[in-house]
């Protein structure tokens, strides 16, 4: 626990603080006079705040040393502001809490501050912090202002700092402060905290304090009334005392470079703006046999089954022949049509098969659905039971192209469900012609001809391929004399294919350079007339099909465009089986986009 209190070092007014030299590069201000704006972040005196800014819990509990539970019910408005109710029926206590939300909602050092009133019931605490907050990535850093309502003349600031905390201090208001209004606020960088009251510096640490992004926080909560460690610091809270509520009229914010962020003011668009969207969503959807995918009138109804560990994705059509000059973000929009809420997952990678996807935004309607986490491969967002949402997820730089553009839902889960895509979309700044690739811009393939394991003859325009084999005895169809093809900057290759069979066949489509080195990237479903056709994964030295039984197919596999000319261009059959399968599918088109 630190135990000391500093002299003040700054002061503050309403508008201004008289803070410290900016280092924008280290996030430490230096002992000088500075003048920072401090901008209203929210002003819950004018109502509910814009759901892009932030947004209640709810539905669940943090455990620990809490003991209610999240409702949105406990978030309500007057014109004294906001207010976060507490209430207990027979099951359960209740308690509210609020948080901005989306990349904005992250915030990077600066002095924050809040205008509030806490409730003086004994058992309960009032709060204004700053959290990393689960999904956001970060290890558990946290600043906090709590009052406690068994002695309200006190305040306590306490801080973690990679998940460890204890470093509480209690301050003598010299007030009640359940009894008015008082802004209470706290200035952080990286080498210290600064705490105030009214606009007076109060208490003050320096050395190792949190360096990672935060969300700020406002929250009313009862302690776990079976930890004694708990009531002995809260105070046990009597029943007959609730419904209790705790006020705030406003949340402030400044950066330590003298800035504020900019505020979507409430009653504005809450739609991501499409000017210059390329919409992905026009040419339809391609999934595996987990989805059944059918288009109802604008959008496209889709009903899943899910088994725990299958990792199955849905995909729009020919997205990979688009072209793109500088996409910014992407946006998802998704109505769950069931009555459960459960997991979705958006993957985004670029033309080299890099995931480009930097951090997510929701905007929901029923205000169930959110962001969970950014993972290296997706990012994560939980679509609430019946709510349509919107997913946006921002984009590294230097995309023209992408290699994967898919989603999945319920991961590892044993669960079923069904939901609409409304509009799917690639916000482009600087977009170019999406025509599809030019004739004059391919390499065909089929002038050269095809030999290898299996039986090729040529019919017409196209090849039939007949072929058979035993479990794990991989034949092929191979171009002849690849050599021959030279290509200036070669983008993907683009295969073609009609099953004459009445089973799945599984097909791998390989790319070997002069020099012998595997060259595709990943790979993409580009068209599927039955919809039993599917991309499943990428491999080490190969891009793996699924070509649906009776079904008509384009696959695209990406390949590394430094290559100009080729030793190896196959089809590889891998039958899952332990007895001679045959079958025979028919070469339509096969050409090297460049």
């Amino acid at each position: 626990m630190i135990n000391r209190k500093k002299a003040a070092i700054l002061v503050l007014s309403s508008f201004a603080l008289s803070l410290l030299a900016s280092c924008q590069d280290s996030k430490v201000v230096d002992v000088e006079n500075k003048e920072f704006v401090e901008q209203v972040l929210v002003d819950f005196t004018k109502g509910e705040p814009n759901s892009a800014v932030m947004a209640p819990s709810n539905g669940y509990s943090n455990g620990g040393a809490f003991g209610c539970i999240w409702s949105k019910d406990c978030v309500t408005y007057n014109e004294s502001g906001m207010q976060l109710n507490m209430y207990r029926d027979d099951s359960a206590t209740y308690g509210g809490e609020i948080k901005t939300v989306g990349a904005d909602g992250l915030f990077d050092c600066g002095y924050f501050k809040t205008t509030m009133r806490p409730s003086d019931v004994k058992g309960s605490a009032s709060t204004f912090f700053l959290y990393t907050g689960e999904g956001d990535g970060n290890p558990h850093d946290e600043i906090d202002i709590e009052f406690l309502g068994k002695d309200t003349r006190k305040v306590q600031f306490n801080y973690f700092k990679d998940g460890v905390g204890h470093h509480e201090y209690m301050y003598d208001l010299g007030f009640d402060a359940a009894e008015e209004f008082h802004d209470y606020g706290f200035y952080w960088d990286y080498s210290k905290i600064i705490w105030y009251v009214d606009d007076k510096p109060v208490y003050e640490i320096m050395g190792d304090v949190p360096t990672h992004r935060m969300r700020m926080f406002t929250n009313f909560w009862c302690g776990d009334q079976s930890k004694k460690d708990i009531t002995n610091w809260m105070g046990e809270i009597n029943p007959s005392e609730l419904p209790a509520f705790c006020s705030y009229k406003k949340l402030y914010y400044a950066d330590i470079d003298g800035r504020g962020i900019t505020v979507p003011e409430k009653g504005s668009d809450s739609s991501f703006k499409e000017a210059n969207a390329i919409h992905v969503s026009n040419d339809g959807f391609t999934s595996n046999n987990n989805y059944t995918v059918n288009k109802v009138d604008d959008g496209y109804d889709v009903s899943f089954v899910s088994t725990e560990g299958s990792y199955a994705y849905i995909a729009p059509n020919g997205y990979s022949g688009k072209k793109f000059g500088k996409p910014e973000y992407a946006v998802l929009k998704i109505k769950n049509l069931s009555d459960a809420s459960y997991d979705v997952l958006l993957s985004y990678y670029n033309g080299e098969n890099e995931y480009v996807g930097l951090d997510g935004e929701v905007i929901s309607e029923k205000n169930n659905s959110s962001l969970k986490k950014k993972g290296s491969t997706s990012i994560y967002y939980t679509l609430g039971a019946g709510d349509t949402a919107t997913f946006k997820t921002t984009l590294a730089e230097g995309i023209t192209r992408f290699s994967k553009m898919n989603l999945l839902a319920a991961p590892n889960s044993n669960t079923s469900g069904s939901f609409k895509i409304m509009d799917w979309y690639v916000y482009d700044s600087d977009p170019v012609d999406n025509t599809v690739v030019e004739e004059g811009k391919k390499t065909s393939l089929m002038n050269n001809g095809f030999g290898g394991s299996y039986t090729v003859t040529k019919n017409g325009d196209a090849y039939d391929v007949e072929w058979s084999q035993s479990q794990g005895a991989f034949k092929n169809v191979m171009v002849n004399n690849p050599a021959s093809i030279v290509v200036s900057k070669p983008e993907s290759t683009t295969v073609k294919l009609k099953n004459n069979s009445n089973t799945d066949t599984n097909l791998i489509v390989s790319l070997e350079s002069t020099d012998q080195t595997y060259l595709t990237t990943g790979g993409v479903l580009k068209s599927s007339a039955k919809g039993n056709s599917s991309y499943t994964r990428h491999g080490s030295t190969a891009e793996y099909y699924v070509l649906g039984a009776g079904d008509t197919a384009e696959f695209e596999a990406f390949v590394n465009n430094s290559v100009t000319s080729y030793r190896k261009i196959e089809i590889i059959c891998e039958p899952k089986t332990t007895v001679d399968v045959s079958g025979s599918f028919t070469i339509l088109d096969w050409y090297i986009n460049e």
